[in-house]
């Protein structure tokens, strides 16, 4: 890596963060461009590692011209970042929206193979990693309380086989379908046959969650916990979707039973998800951005118009005793 980044000569490096070994080798580069970090999550866990890590990091972001966020939530609550860092620029991730757009014909056939697989049974969606902070568990937990619920869960990864043991012993095989990785075209299909997507997460690791944004493109209302992460930039309480506490698979049952038989609160989050998501979720608006803020840096330009409000504010009793 850093012979290559010795050949590059960059006129402008763009780090995503964190990413340990790059931030040493970027340390250990004499390159003269302008620094951009995006700063995707805090780390957890490995503490040894952290602690010798981090320092090298926030060197390297007190470089930066600027630091992007996909929500100042995230910069607020950073443990990682150094004090007085920034200043934020906030870009929320974004989808292609065009593949979610389903004609007519398509939503009807997608329905008469929905109503052969489950009938009138209700059909709720989960779309992730088998990892811990999804929060697996209390979707399945509250799965237990929710008789004739089917649930439908896209995705992979290490907690699979503990997740498929878990649905065993509760003795809802029946109700709980794996389907694995598919391609997106699948994904899409599979989604439009959900009633509601739920984001269990567990903690902050779970900063954004874009398959929130996917089920608002596709019209669909999402139950996500409440953390204080962007998660919540996403899915606004009563208005796209509702929020729940985290860990907690009673509330979350709660909240698929209010959508499950309440139809017009279903149908009034999900068609004002869709419009949040078109305003400011689109991939078009998210290239747009940082193409101009590329642009503003190597033209030397001022970053005001892009910086968030209040960003270089942040409150240092957020950050580390340790912060150096």
């Amino acid at each position: 890596m850093f012979k290559h980044l010795r050949k590059l000569k960059p006129d402008l490096v763009h780090f995503n963060a964190p990413n340990f070994w790059g931030a040493a080798m970027l340390l250990l580069m004499n390159y003269n461009a302008p620094l951009v970090i995006t700063h995707h999550a805090d780390v957890f866990g490995r503490p040894i590692l952290r602690r010798i890590v981090i320092p090298l990091y926030r060197r390297l972001a007190r470089r930066t011209k600027c630091i992007v966020v996909n929500s100042m939530t995230n910069a607020y609550n950073s443990m990682d970042l150094p004090r007085n860092a920034g200043p934020f620029v906030e870009i929320p991730w974004g989808v292609d929206q065009r593949p979610f757009d389903i004609n007519d014909a398509c939503r009807a056939e997608i329905a008469a193979e929905r109503q052969q697989r489950f009938g009138d049974s209700p059909v709720i969606g989960f779309v992730g990693r088998f990892v811990r902070y999804k929060g697996l568990s209390v979707l399945i937990e509250a799965l237990k309380t929710l008789e004739g619920v089917h649930a439908l869960l896209i995705g992979n990864g290490p907690l699979r086989s503990q997740t498929e043991e878990h649905v065993r012993t509760a003795n809802i095989s029946n109700r709980v379908h794996f389907l694995g990785d598919i391609d997106e075209a699948k994904k899409i299909r599979e989604m439009a046959m959900m009633d509601l997507l739920v984001l269990p997460s567990v903690d902050t690791t779970e900063t954004f969650g874009l398959a929130q944004i996917e089920a608002q493109f596709m019209g669909l209302p999402v139950i996500a916990s409440r953390l204080p992460t962007g998660v919540a930039d996403v899915t606004i309480d009563n208005v796209t979707g509702i929020l729940v506490r985290p860990r907690d698979p009673i509330a979350l049952a709660d909240a698929i039973l209010r959508l499950i038989r309440d139809r017009a609160l279903s149908q009034r989050l999900g068609l004002a998800g869709h419009k949040y998501a078109l305003e400011r979720f689109t991939l078009d608006t998210f290239k747009k951005t940082f193409s101009n803020l590329f642009e503003a840096v190597l033209s030397e330009r001022s970053l005001d118009q892009f910086v968030a409000p209040n960003s270089r504010l942040l409150p240092n009793s957020l950050r580390s005793k340790t912060d150096s």
